[in-house]
């Protein structure tokens, strides 16, 4: 009989995949005034771990802006687009937590585990927005 643990980290990586999370592509489509609108479309949904990590803001002297660590690294098996690209910071994360909606994270940075294609390492932001999904 296995061991019960409380302590997730000690659990194999696809038994804290436990979260649905939906990678999401930027697409630019044009409205009805010809404006150029950018629009998010669901690409492919899978099993995650998503883990909060401390975050914080810092004003960057050289660039004068305000800077943003990443908030979340959230974990997937390996996975490319439908089109066969890799997710990178051009797409972001959809993750459904409640009835009121869904939590939205821009892709910071993505790290191939290992570099052997078994698992995918997501840095990303949290977004201020919440949206009601329909």
């Amino acid at each position: 009989m296995r061991k019960r643990t409380d302590n997730p980290e000690s659990l194999s990586p696809s038994a804290r995949r436990n979260q649905w999370v939906v990678i999401q592509m930027r697409k630019k489509t044009r409205n009805a005034s010809g404006e150029e609108v950018v629009a998010w479309v669901d690409d492919l949904g899978t099993w995650g771990e998503v883990k909060a990590l401390q975050g914080m803001e810092y004003f960057n002297s050289r660039s004068q802006q305000i800077q943003t660590e990443v908030t979340h690294r959230i974990r997937i098996g390996y996975r490319e687009l439908s089109n066969g690209d890799r997710i990178g910071p051009s797409c972001r994360v959809k993750f459904k937590e409640t009835e009121a909606g869904a939590r939205y994270f821009d892709i910071e940075n993505v790290i191939d585990a290992g570099e052997r294609k078994r698992g995918l390492e997501i840095m990303a932001i949290e977004t201020e927005s919440v949206e009601k999904d329909t």
